[in-house]
C-alpha cells in the first residue's frame, strides 16, 4: 500500500483513523485488564464482606462487560452506545443484591431510596471511568519521567497500562496510587508512597481538565475559557501567569503545566442576550426564524 504524502488531501482523515483505531485498542486492553483485576478482588474478598463492598464491585465489572459487548467500532461509540450499556448493566447489578443491600442501607432509614441513590452512583461511576480514559487518551496523557520509575514500569508500557486500567475502574485517587506504587523506584525524592500520590492525582487532574476542554469544545455556545487558580499553591508559578492570560479560546486552552496542579478551567457562556442574538442570527446554525420566514 503506498505511503500517503502530509499534503494529499486525505492525509488529514487517514491520521485520524489510525489514532482513532490505536485509542480505541487502549481502551478494549485497559477494560479487559480491569475486568480481570476486578475477578480477582472478588475471589480475594473474606467470608462476611460487606454487600455493598461484592455489588459495587460486581456493578464495575458488569459494566465494563457490557461496554464490552457493544459493537463500537470507533472511540466516539464508546461514549454513546458503550456508556448506556455500562449504566445499565450496573444498575441490573445492583439490583440482583436487593435485598441484602436494603440490610445493608436500612440504617439509613431510607430503605430504597438508599438503594436507587447507590445504584444512581455506580452506573455513574461505570460511565465516567470510560470517558475519562478517552479524555487521557485524547490529549491529556502526559510524558513519564523515567527517573522516578524502577526498571520493569515501562517494559511493554506496563505503567502506562496500569494507569489506564485505574483511570476505567474510576479508582479513587488512593487506590489509584496503591494499584502502581511497586513500579516506584523507592529513592523518589519524597519517598514511594509521594511519587505514586502525586502520579495519581496529576493523571486524574489532566483527564478531567482535557475532557472540560472537548465538552467545551463540543457544546456550540462556548467560545473561551478562563483559567481560575486552586487554593493549594504556596507560591506563585506558571499557574499565575496562566490565569493572567485568561481567557483563551477553547480550542486553545493549555494543559496543565506541572503535576499536583488542581487548577481548573471554567467556560465563559454568553449572556442571555449574547445567546438570543447568537442563536437568532445563525450563530449556532440555521436561523430559527428561517424556518418561520419560508413559512
Amino acid at each position: 500500500m503506498a505511503t500517503l504524502s502530509p499534503k494529499d488531501p486525505k492525509y488529514p482523515l487517514v491520521r485520524s483513523l489510525r489514532v482513532n483505531q490505536s485509542a480505541l485498542a487502549d481502551v478494549r486492553r485497559a477494560m479487559i485488564t480491569a475486568m480481570k483485576s476486578i475477578t480477582v478482588q472478588l475471589a480475594a474478598l473474606p467470608d462476611g464482606t460487606n454487600p455493598l463492598t461484592v455489588a459495587q464491585l460486581k456493578a464495575q465489572r458488569g459494566a465494563l462487560k457490557a461496554t464490552l459487548g457493544t459493537a463500537f467500532k470507533t472511540v466516539g461509540e464508546i461514549t454513546d452506545a458503550g456508556q448506556r450499556a455500562a449504566i445499565s448493566a450496573a444498575y441490573d447489578t445492583i439490583y440482583q443484591y436487593e435485598r441484602p443491600l436494603l440490610t445493608a442501607l436500612t440504617d439509613s432509614k431510607a430503605g430504597v431510596q438508599s438503594l436507587d441513590v447507590f445504584a444512581k452512583s455506580q452506573a455513574q461511576t461505570a460511565a465516567n471511568g470510560t470517558r475519562t480514559l478517552m479524555d487521557r487518551l485524547g490529549g491529556s496523557k502526559q510524558p513519564l519521567a523515567k527517573s522516578v520509575y524502577n526498571a520493569t514500569a515501562f517494559s511493554n508500557n506496563l505503567l502506562d497500562n496500569r494507569i489506564n486500567t485505574a483511570i476505567v475502574r474510576g479508582s479513587s485517587a488512593k487506590d489509584f496510587a496503591a494499584s502502581v506504587i511497586d513500579l516506584v523506584n523507592p529513592n523518589t525524592p519524597g519517598g514511594a508512597n509521594y511519587a505514586a500520590n502525586r502520579l495519581a492525582r496529576t493523571e486524574l487532574n489532566n483527564a478531567f481538565h482535557a475532557g472540560s476542554i472537548q465538552r467545551s469544545q463540543a457544546s456550540g455556545i462556548v467560545d473561551s475559557m478562563d483559567w481560575k487558580l486552586s487554593s493549594s499553591h504556596p507560591k506563585a508559578d506558571e499557574c499565575n501567569s496562566l490565569q493572567i492570560d485568561s481567557p483563551y479560546g477553547v480550542k486553545s486552552v493549555p494543559m496543565k503545566p506541572h503535576p499536583h496542579c488542581f487548577c481548573f478551567i471554567v467556560p465563559r457562556l454568553p449572556t442571555e442576550a449574547e445567546f438570543m442574538n447568537n442563536l437568532l442570527n445563525g450563530g449556532y446554525g440555521d436561523s430559527p426564524l428561517v424556518g418561520i420566514a419560508q413559512g
